[in-house]
């Protein structure tokens, strides 16, 4: 995939109270469900006006003597500003023995009773009667029936006295209806408030920053990161990760409990991190303890920019003339940069590779229309290399290092049209010292030595021993490599500039 750099920043978008309008299409948020049990239930028994039926079963009896319940929820948890959309109360029909226009209907108590003392004769007086009247049938029996009550639960959840419901009949069908209580033991029977709502909207507001030191971009060194550098992900209460349509900008609900995950355009996590929502408004500052990689096209022709990470996948730039452009890497790992330079015509001019471990910058200018400079920022420290001598797409590729080249990193490709070979200078060296040996050996014992009798023995001596330093030096650098360190050859056409 290629990219050309050139940045467009989406359009604003907006919430609204039940959806979230993105690129004009509205996205519905999901109702959250509440579902609570009884605080307290009993039933009273005008046969029986001064006894208390706290018991497993709730009773209304429109055949005399009469009975009605009493039952209250305690409503918590449901974010203030909430809407609620729906609310229904379940009940489990034990038996039902009812006439043809039997129903039942509930109303509010003007005040606080208990399950445990309440009577025919003490229960409180009650508002009645504006609730809905469901009938019933004997058929229901042994299954679940459901009551509306969304405007009382409504109520509720915007903070209104709750002292729960009176549950009678006063229909001109008689009967009679035994709904198992809280009592019961069988919790899956329990009476049951089902709400459903929306809760208030919220925006997250990531900010992207760099902690991990200075970090050029368009902006300021060690300011806020633009957020179309990172690929954002996030998931609402332990939900399943989808990618943010934009970084900045994530809707959500007051209360999600809400997971932030941001990578780099070649996958590395960056940062993946959960809070709570707690506000409409919620900002949420991103550091980013890695590297930033900048490329600066400063040629009038394209450039074309490739990154692999070790061991990962390749991806390539379109770098337009006089353009910049820049990436989060993650910090530790080595990355392969490869820079090719076109003419108008897209026929390559030239190519340079770079092998380099991600620090906390590092940014390279691409100067000139022929491949003349490459000009690197590692950690603050400049440097450049001109590439005049050497260069071409066809032979082969000189790899640059911060202080010079690199004897285990920085190597020549030799490229066999199908295949390429790269050989690292310490591998030429090792090469050159058993030639090297192997040349001596022969010109001092074997039969070349009678034929150059020119050759003074101590002089043959010393082209044997003048190869000691090198063979010393290469065991030394491969004993610095294998340790974790670094071995450089410093080059002129290298020099370090500030």
């Amino acid at each position: 995939m290629r990219l050309i750099a050139i940045v467009i920043l989406a359009a604003v978008l907006a919430p609204i109270a039940i959806g979230v309008t993105v690129r004009g299409i509205i996205i519905p948020v999901p109702p959250a469900v509440a579902t609570f049990t009884p605080s307290q239930d009993a039933y009273v028994d005008s046969a029986n006006p001064n006894t208390n039926f706290d018991i497993s079963s709730l009773r209304i009896d429109k055949i005399a003597p009469s009975k009605e319940f009493w039952i209250q929820w305690n409503v918590v948890g449901i974010p203030p500003l909430s809407v609620v959309t729906n609310a229904q109360i379940i009940f489990f029909a034990a038996t039902v023995n009812v006439n043809p226009g039997f129903f039942y209907e509930a109303s509010d108590p003007l005040s606080s009773w208990s399950e445990t003392t309440i009577t025919w004769n003490n229960k409180p007086s009650d508002s009645c009667c504006d609730k809905a009247q469901m009938g019933l049938v004997n058929s229901n029996a042994g299954g679940f029936v459901s009551y509306p009550i969304t405007a009382k639960a409504a109520g509720w959840v915007a903070g209104s006295t709750n002292v729960g419901l009176r549950f009678f009949s006063q229909s001109a069908g008689t009967g009679a209806v035994v709904f198992l209580s809280r009592d019961d033991g069988r919790p899956d029977a329990f009476p049951l408030l089902r709400i459903e709502y929306l809760p208030p909207t919220a925006t997250v507001y990531p900010a992207y920053y760099c902690s991990g030191g200075p970090c050029e971009t368009s902006v300021a060194s060690g300011s806020g990161l633009p957020a179309y550098l990172f690929s954002v992900f996030y998931s609402e209460n332990n939900g399943t990760l989808r990618q943010a349509v934009r970084p900045d900008f994530i809707p959500t609900n007051i209360t999600t409990w809400f997971r932030l995950q941001v990578k780099d355009f070649l996958g590395n996590v960056l940062y993946d991190s959960n809070k709570s929502v707690t506000a409409t408004q919620f900002p949420w500052l991103v550091p980013i303890p890695y590297g930033i990689l900048q490329a600066y096209n400063m040629r009038d022709g394209i450039t074309t920019f490739s990154i692999k990470p070790a061991g990962g996948l390749a991806m390539n730039i379109d770098l337009v003339p006089r353009a910049w452009w820049a990436i989060p890497l993650k910090s530790g790992i080595k990355y392969w940069l490869n820079f090719t330079l076109l003419d108008s015509s897209f026929n390559i001019l030239g190519t340079v590779n770079v092998v380099q471990v991600m620090g906390t910058k590092l940014s390279y200018i691409v100067n000139g229309t022929s491949l003349t400079q490459i000009s690197a920022n590692v950690n603050n420290n400049w440097f450049r290399s001109n590439e005049t001598f050497a260069v071409t797409a066809g032979t082969g590729n000189i790899l640059l290092a911060p202080h010079g080249l690199n004897v285990f990193e920085a190597y020549y490709t030799v490229n066999f049209g199908i295949a390429s070979l790269p050989i690292t200078l310490w591998l030429f060296g090792v090469i050159a010292a058993i030639l090297g040996w192997s040349a001596w050996a022969f010109a001092y014992r074997g039969k070349l030595s009678r034929r150059i009798r020119s050759w003074p023995r101590r002089a043959k001596l010393f082209a044997g021993f003048a190869l000691l330093p090198l063979s010393s030096t290469l065991l030394i650098a491969l004993i610095v490599h294998l340790a974790g360190g670094s071995v450089f050859i410093p080059i002129p056409w290298a020099p370090i500039t500030h």
